[in-house]
């Protein structure tokens, strides 16, 4: 397991939050701290969350990050989770918690599907996963 690691990066109006190691459970509230003080650096303006640098989600890693993405759409602002892969994410039941969490959005990350290998049809072939809440 590797330590979790958040940086903050500001452009313009926008805020970046890089995620790099582990956030399994004992780690959560460190995110959750860290997502609320990506709100707090800027009043307004897009959020990015950038995971591509995580070896390991927690399902409860998961939740936070919808949750997140709410207060922010609450708050009038946009969170974007971007860089998100499937082998960071190794519980099966997780994948599909994260499915359904964010299968409201249109955008939102997909999985090749367990049982075929083959990607969902929402995810164009050599995009991104990126899960963002409007």
């Amino acid at each position: 397991m590797s330590d979790l690691t958040l940086r903050y990066d500001i452009d313009g109006a926008t805020t970046r939050m890089t995620v790099e190691g582990s956030v399994d459970a004992c780690q959560c509230r460190t995110l959750r701290d860290g997502l609320e003080m990506a709100r707090g650096l800027r009043a307004a303006g897009p959020i990015i969350v950038d995971v591509g640098g995580a070896d390991r989600l927690a399902a409860v890693a998961l939740l936070i990050l919808r949750r997140a993405a709410d207060d922010a759409r609450r708050a009038g602002r946009t969170l974007t989770v971007c860089n998100l892969r499937l082998e960071t994410v190794h519980d099966p039941r997780s994948v599909r918690l994260f499915r359904s969490l964010w299968s409201d959005q249109p955008d939102g990350p997909t999985f090749p599907a367990p049982e075929t290998g083959r990607r969902h049809a929402r995810r164009r072939r050599g995009s991104p996963a990126v899960a963002t809440a409007r």
